[in-house]
Order: structure tokens, then sequence, then C-alpha cells
């Protein structure tokens, strides 16, 4: 196969897949859809989104002095803490430059930002868009370590249905926390005029209590009730939990953990992380089956069912 067509079938294969995905939340998103020029922008931003990561990449490998990971390796001798150490820093560098590509896309078409599901819909397409660059550059690798055998098409499937999925998760949520810190009634008065560099020592150390999450992100919890929270304390939060979620799923691929390769988590992990993002759509029936859960069987759902 000549190399021109073999580069085509590689762009052909790597948008497959984020068309695939782009319809999905189209259509979750299909009562109030995002427009056309916004969500492209938001796909255009994910994708240059990935240029510092490669850039990072280049920089390493042409300039050995400069390469923070061969440093941490020579001078972390158990294997198990740099790998994690090494993960969670991939998770922040990748997790930052998608972040500020959402900021990006929000700042500019702001007027199209007017709920809480435009944060998962924007992060998403950020999200689509990185990947949809990563998987130009791993199919390429692909390819020409093991042409087009059954070898690449694990690689194919995984990258297009697992990591692909997973990059519109993680940026999906820090765009749920930046849109509830935008749009939620539990936010702060006070903090609402506060930049978002202002305070960030404070505000992320506020962040890493994970208040948020248990306390307020579950609908109707009774111990939200009467909170209030910084906003950028929530934002924060969201990046966070972006990058917690983005090292466990790359840990799970990579680490062994007493003796044992962990990768079968990986599906669970994406189905709950989807089951929250996507329930998101939905929040009412989310809330009415919540509700319906927690009185089964009070009085008062014995009464609801009497005809």
């Amino acid at each position: 196969m000549s190399p021109t067509l073999s580069s085509l079938l590689i762009y052909v294969l790597a948008i497959l897949p984020a068309i695939g995905w782009i319809l999905v939340y189209r259509h979750l998103d299909s009562k109030d859809p995002e427009p056309i020029k916004a969500s492209s922008f938001a796909l255009l931003a994910g994708v240059l989104s990935t240029l510092p990561v490669f850039a990072l990449q280049l920089v390493f490998t042409l300039f050995p002095e400069f390469d923070l990971v061969s440093k941490a390796q020579a001078n972390i001798t158990n294997p198990l803490i740099f790998s994690s150490a090494f993960l969670v820093f991939v998770a922040f560098i990748e997790e930052l430059t998608k972040g500020l590509a959402f900021l990006w896309v929000i700042r500019r078409y702001e007027p199209s930002f007017n709920q809480v599901v435009d944060g998962i819909v924007y992060g998403a397409l950020v999200g689509i868009g990185f990947a949809f660059a990563e998987n130009i550059y791993y199919f390429t690798r692909a390819i020409d370590v093991f042409q087009f055998s059954g070898n690449f098409l694990a690689v194919f499937s995984i990258r297009s249905f697992g990591t692909m999925l997973a990059h519109t998760l993680f940026t999906g949520l820090f765009g749920f926390y930046f849109a509830k810190a935008y749009f939620a009634p539990v936010i702060d008065h006070d903090s609402k005029s506060e930049k978002l560099w202002e305070n960030v020592r404070h505000n992320i150390k506020q962040a890493f209590k994970l208040h948020a999450t248990f306390l307020h992100l579950l609908p109707n919890s009774a111990k939200s009730e009467g909170r209030t929270f910084k906003r950028n304390v929530l934002i924060f939060e969201g990046f966070i939990v972006a990058i917690l979620i983005h090292f466990l799923y790359n840990g799970l691929i990579k680490l062994e953990v007493f003796g044992q390769n962990w990768t079968f988590l990986i599906v669970p992990l994406i189905f709950v992380s989807a089951w929250y993002v996507w329930s998101r759509f939905f929040v009412k029936l989310y809330t009415m089956v919540i509700n319906f859960v927690r009185v089964r069987k009070t009085d008062q759902y014995k009464a609801k069912i009497q005809p």
C-alpha cells in the first residue's frame, strides 16, 4: 500500500469513531442542541490542545537535560511509585490542556453556554477532538509496527471505543463542574466575582477536600441542603476529579498491583462514569429514580401507588 493511501486510511479510521461519538452527544442534547459553529470550534480546540502534549514529548526527546520523566525515574527506585507518579503527571498535563481549550471555547461562545448540560457537551467535544488527534498518532505508529493485522485492529478498537469515550467523560466531567459553578444556585454569592487565577492556592487546597462531590452533586442530597460553595473551588474540584478518573483509567491499563493486572476494571469504571455524566441530560428522571429508591419502603411510597 502506498504511503499516501495509507495516510488517507489512517485519517478515515480516526474520523469515523469521532463522528460516531459526536452523534451520540448530539442525540443526548437533541432538545437544545449547540450551534454547529460553536461545536466545530470545540472540536478544533480539542485537536489544538494536543499540541502542547506533543511539544513536551518532543522537548524531552531532543533535549534529555530537560527530560523530567527520566530524571524522576533515576531518583525513584520503586517501580510502582514511579509509574503512578508518571501516570498522574500525564493525566494532569492532558486534562490541563483540554481544560484550557474548554475555557477558550466557553469564552468565545459564551452566549451559547446557557445551561448545565452545555458544559458536558462542550467538554465532550473537546475530548473528542483531543482523542482524534491522538488516534492519528497512535494509528500511524501501529501501522508501522503491525501493518493492517489483528494487532492493529485491537489498537483501533481500544483507541476508538475505549479511549475516545474516556476522554469525552474526563473533560465532560470537568465541563459539568464548571457549568455547575456558573449556574447552580448553591454558589456563594461573594465568590462569583472572584477571578479564576485569584487565591489559586487556597481554592485548590479546598478543592482537594471534594466537598461538592459528596454533598452537592448527587441530586436532592439531604447533606447538601443549606450548603454553599465557592465558584472557583468547585471548578478546581472538577479538574481534580477529571485527573483522578483519568489516572485510574491509565493505571488500570498499565499498572500491576499485588502481581495482578486490573485492566478488566476499566469496563465498570467507564460504565459508571458514562452513567453519571449522561444521567445529567435526564436529571429530572434521574432525581425521580433516586427518590423512588429512597422512599420505596415507606408509607409515603405505599400511598403513592394506591389507586
